[in-house]
């Protein structure tokens, strides 16, 4: 009866979908609901676990749960907020078209010119002391809406595609590159996201790179070390910064490493959301290899 309600009304009427609708009112559209639709997916998880303890019921239970969650919030596109069609809220929580328009070209890249590294190279400038992987292109629409709505609108479900797309990203470069490392190598990467300060990130509320990183783990099956890597200087966002000496001035002596054990001898997935000058990620990578770290990919999402 549950299916036969969803295939004949939620799914090919729009009628169920003037609860949602509601959240217009307040004047924020699109970014008040998909905040009300991550709130809600966290009781309907509650609600998952709940079901799990009620034998026979569980299916039953799961069904209800999921489709209360659609009928008053149905889910939207996390880039153009437009509602999702049935099955694309399973894939990147983007649409079709929005997906379409994420393409990005495989290959680690110089960190200093952004030259991509033909196969075989491990950096055309010697004295970098980590190459860059980054999907995407921060001008792209699509790229930055996601994450302007994880990172300012505070939507941790947008960290998701970002993931998706990194994690494919680095199987396709690893796979197709002569950099690639042997799988005992692989398994030795840890990955260690850019930390905020601990005064930002409680007035944040999250570690936008932190919350990429938990998702790459669960897609990549490798560890993460959430605490060896620590921010100890509180400084003005980087984007106050107007040109690469402020920026690099700005990042300097800011990292420490927490747990020296987590670094020592481990190769490194160094996990930002946006790679622009390249300054925190030229300090980071300079503490850990410091402390010992080996071989460090810096991992983001986009770059400007």
């Amino acid at each position: 009866i549950l299916l036969g309600f969803q295939n004949a009304v939620i799914d090919d009427t729009e009628a169920l979908l003037l609860p949602g609708q509601f959240c217009y009112f307040y004047g924020s559209g699109a970014d008040i609901h998909a905040q009300n639709r991550t709130a809600l997916e966290k009781i309907a998880d509650i609600g998952k676990k709940i079901g799990d303890e009620l034998g026979e019921f569980h299916f039953t239970f799961m069904i209800l749960t999921h489709y209360l969650l659609n009928i008053i919030f149905p889910p939207v596109c996390l880039a153009c907020k437009n509602y999702l069609k049935r099955g694309e809220e399973r894939t990147r929580r983007l649409c079709a078209t929005c997906s379409e328009k994420l393409g990005y070209l495989p290959g680690f890249l110089c960190p200093v010119c952004s030259r991509r590294l033909p196969a075989g190279e491990k950096t055309c400038h010697r004295d970098s002391q980590f190459i860059l992987g980054a999907p995407l292109r921060y001008a792209a629409p699509v790229a930055r809406e996601l994450i302007h709505a994880l990172k300012y609108g505070g939507l941790k479900t947008a960290a998701e595609p970002l993931a998706s797309i990194l994690a494919e990203y680095l199987a396709e470069s690893i796979q197709n590159s002569e950099f690639a490392c042997p799988a005992r190598e692989i398994e030795n990467f840890v990955f260690i996201p850019i930390p905020l300060h601990p005064a930002k990130e409680r007035k944040r509320g999250f570690n936008q790179a932190e919350v990429i990183a938990e998702s790459l783990k669960r897609k990549c099956g490798l560890p993460i070390a959430t605490d060896a890597l620590i921010k100890t200087k509180s400084a003005p966002s980087q984007t106050e910064k107007k040109n690469r000496e402020e920026r690099e001035e700005n990042v300097r002596e800011s990292f420490k490493v927490k747990n020296p054990e987590l670094i020592a001898g481990r190769n490194i997935f160094l996990v930002d959301d946006v790679f622009t000058s390249g300054a925190t990620m030229r300090e980071a990578a300079r503490i850990l290899k410091l402390a010992g770290a080996k071989r460090i990919i810096a991992l983001a999402a986009a770059r400007a």
